[in-house]
C-alpha cells in the first residue's frame, strides 16, 4: 500500500490559484494511493459521522471516487469557509477530493492506532497529537491486555506519531481550528478508536462545527 503524504498547509494569505503556495498547489502536495472503501453518513450527538454499513468495495471504485461523491454531499458547507483535515494514510486521498471541490484548505491530523499485540489490526485504543489517548476498554479486557503491554504499545506508537509530525509538517504549526467549520475525513471506521481520538483533538480547539 502506498502512502499519502502532505506538507503542512498555511491558512493565511491569498495566492492566485495554480501558482506555488495557492490552495490548489497545496492540496496537490497530497500523494494518494488507490482506495477501496468509503463510509456512509450517520449522526451521533452533535457530530455528523460518515460510517460504512455495506461492502464499500462494491459502492465506490476507489478513494478518489468516494471523495468526489462525498464532496457533492458537503457542498452546502462551502459557504462556511471550512478546513478539511485528513487522517493518514488512507483518509488523505479522500480528503483531497473534498477540499478541492469545496475550495477549502487541506491539512493533516495525525492519529495512531494502538493494536493488540499479535493482532495489530484490532484496535485497543488510539493516540493523537497533543497527548490524546482513547482506549477501547472492552477490547483491552477481552484480550487480557496488561498495563505494561498498553504502555509499551503507547510508547512505540508515540515515536511513530512524532516521526510523522516531523515528516508531514516540517516544523510548521498545526492550523488554528477555533471558531471554524472542520471537516474530518478518514477512509472508514472499524472499532472507532482512531476517529474518537481525532474528534477529541479537534473538539479541544473549540471549532464552530465538526463534521466527520
Amino acid at each position: 500500500n502506498g502512502g499519502g503524504f502532505l506538507v503542512s498547509l498555511p491558512l493565511d494569505g491569498v495566492v492566485p490559484e495554480g501558482l506555488p503556495g495557492s490552495r490548489t498547489s497545496r492540496r496537490c502536495q497530497v500523494l494518494s494511493d488507490a482506495l477501496r472503501h468509503f463510509p456512509d453518513r450517520r449522526r451521533s450527538g452533535n457530530v455528523e459521522i460518515e460510517k460504512g454499513v455495506e461492502s464499500m468495495a462494491k459502492r465506490f471504485k476507489d478513494r478518489t471516487d468516494g471523495g468526489r461523491r462525498l464532496a457533492t454531499l458537503l457542498t452546502p458547507l462551502r459557504a462556511q469557509n471550512p478546513i478539511v483535515l485528513g487522517l493518514p494514510r488512507g483518509g488523505l486521498p479522500v480528503a483531497y477530493e473534498v477540499a478541492h471541490a469545496l475550495n477549502a484548505p487541506l491539512d493533516v491530523l495525525n492519529v495512531r492506532k494502538l493494536g493488540v499485540p499479535g493482532q495489530e489490526e484490532l484496535a485497543m485504543g488510539a493516540i493523537a497529537t497533543g497527548g490524546v489517548r482513547v482506549l477501547n476498554d472492552d477490547v483491552i479486557m477481552a484480550a487480557g491486555i496488561t498495563k505494561s503491554m498498553l504502555e509499551k504499545a503507547t510508547d512505540l506508537q508515540r515515536l511513530e506519531l512524532d516521526r510523522r509530525e516531523r515528516l508531514y509538517r516540517g516544523g510548521r504549526p498545526a492550523p488554528q481550528l477555533r471558531g471554524r467549520t472542520v471537516i474530518l475525513v478518514d477512509d472508514g471506521i472499524a472499532t472507532g478508536a482512531t476517529v474518537r481520538a481525532a474528534i477529541a483533538v479537534v473538539r479541544a480547539q473549540n471549532p464552530a462545527r465538526l463534521v466527520l
